[in-house]
């Protein structure tokens, strides 16, 4: 059977707004403990606190014969109804709102005019803010309601201006297995980290995803065997978040914010509401196999690999985000892969039964291949790692147009807001060539 590979469109639309390197401080879940936060609208000649409004998604029209999803908040797609880009965002959850400030001198007023001046000061000016660092809930007003949204707040003094980024992730997802080498079953708060601390700048500032060194699970290097099998390996395993993010601005449109804001009509006030955009930073991936008869014995686990895994991204900007970087290192001489997902049964995988492999991966070009671990008896058994390649990608090429694999190396082009799925039997993977034949 031919392994069919498609391509589908998520597509956040903009939002009204106002995510294991142990050195990196203030994980998602541990932000530093702060004073008493003032009241919203609370203002005196030396600080005020203004609301942040967070909002997720939107409906748009989705042009005719398109392979794009929907967004949240347009349910499903109409020509392709079992792709909801809604249902990804239902167990999305938090919201990190994070400031960084840096001090003027005199009395600070923002102009009346549309101008964006986060373009001409530079972000290396502006420095982390802990007082302003806060993890708010979001969630749907009513049942009917496709938009997420959260509030938050920030607390502007008088002498400096600000520029606020937000991050949005799930506290609850449960997560793949890994043997305890990511120690949680649950929360993509353990996925990654924010690297913030006192002195951080906004020019900084980055979120980097967690990876966990392989070494010490036995059985994914050597099964059953007495011998390893890691000739392909890069030794890591790497799960990524459903990331969110975006920028606050103000009611002008302005990144930067000042402590006071001259308004349309002239009047110059300092509790201007902030809103701003969340945008889905990361690609998706979807393996659908069919589990049928191994000549090797019965299927234990299956792992989905890459051999080009980002692991962080700058949160000066949404281009910036968007720009992933720092890839987990190959071996030299050597093309090796990282584990992105992975299966597993309670014993095994029960032949005739259906299963997903699914991961979120930062924006990258990358082969993908498939562990398989299979036992029979006694007999001694070594994972073994095959090239995922693809027949027919005329599917893929539908919808954007913007990008399509290379036939040729089997490389994918795995961009922001994109679901990726392969479907076909494990069969059709296994009876091909083992990496590195």
């Amino acid at each position: 059977m031919t392994l069919i590979f498609s391509k589908k469109k998520y597509r956040c639309t903009r939002l009204l707004c106002g995510a294991l390197v142990a050195v990196l401080a203030a994980c998602s879940d541990d932000i530093a403990t702060m004073p008493p936060q003032p009241t919203v609208g609370e203002v005196d000649s030396e600080s005020v606190v203004v609301p942040v409004s967070i909002t997720f998604g939107g409906t748009y029209a989705l042009p005719a014969n398109t392979t794009r999803s929907a967004p949240p908040g347009a349910a499903t797609d109409p020509y392709d109804p079992k792709v909801d880009g809604e249902a990804a965002t239902v167990q999305t959850d938090h919201v990190r709102i994070v400031a960084f400030r840096r001090k003027v001198a005199g009395d600070d007023e923002a102009s009346s005019k549309a101008v964006d001046e986060a373009a001409t000061i530079s972000d290396s000016e502006f420095v982390y803010d802990p007082t302003n660092d806060q993890k708010v809930t979001c969630s749907r007003a009513s049942a009917s309601d496709h938009r997420l949204t959260a509030k938050g707040k920030l607390k502007k003094m008088r002498g400096y201006q600000y520029r606020v980024i937000a991050v949005a992730y799930s506290s609850s997802i449960a997560l793949p297995p890994s043997h305890n080498l990511i120690p949680a079953a649950t929360g993509e708060q353990n996925l990654f980290m924010l690297n913030l601390q006192n002195g951080t700048t906004l020019a900084e500032a980055q979120a980097d995803i967690v990876k966990a060194n392989v070494t010490g699970w036995k059985e994914f290097l050597y099964g059953s065997d007495l011998r390893k099998n890691d000739d392909c390996l890069s030794g890591y395993l790497s799960y990524a978040p459903q990331l969110f993010y975006g920028e606050c601005h103000t009611a002008m449109g302005n990144r930067v914010v000042h402590f006071r804001e001259q308004q349309s009509n002239g009047e110059i006030i300092s509790n201007s509401p902030l809103t701003g955009v969340l945008y889905r930073g990361m690609a998706r991936v979807e393996m659908t196999l069919s589990i049928d008869k191994q000549s090797k014995g019965d299927v234990h686990w299956l792992a989905l690999m890459a051999n080009h895994t980002n692991t962080a991204v700058k949160l000066n900007s949404y281009d910036a985000f968007a720009q992933a970087f720092n890839p987990i290192t190959q071996k030299l001489d050597k093309d090796t892969y990282t584990v992105i997902a992975m299966a597993e049964g309670n014993d095994v995988i029960a032949e005739g039964s259906t299963i997903t492999l699914g991961a979120w991966v930062l924006p990258t070009a990358t082969r993908l291949a498939l562990r398989v671990f299979c036992k029979k008896d006694l007999q001694l058994h070594q994972p073994l790692d095959y090239p995922i390649t693809t027949a027919n990608v005329s599917s893929a090429e539908q919808g954007t147009g913007i990008i399509a694999p290379d036939v040729s190396d089997n490389t994918y082009y795995l961009r922001r807001n994109q679901l990726y799925r392969f479907k076909g039997k494990l069969s059709t993977i296994t009876g091909k060539r083992k990496l590195g034949d």
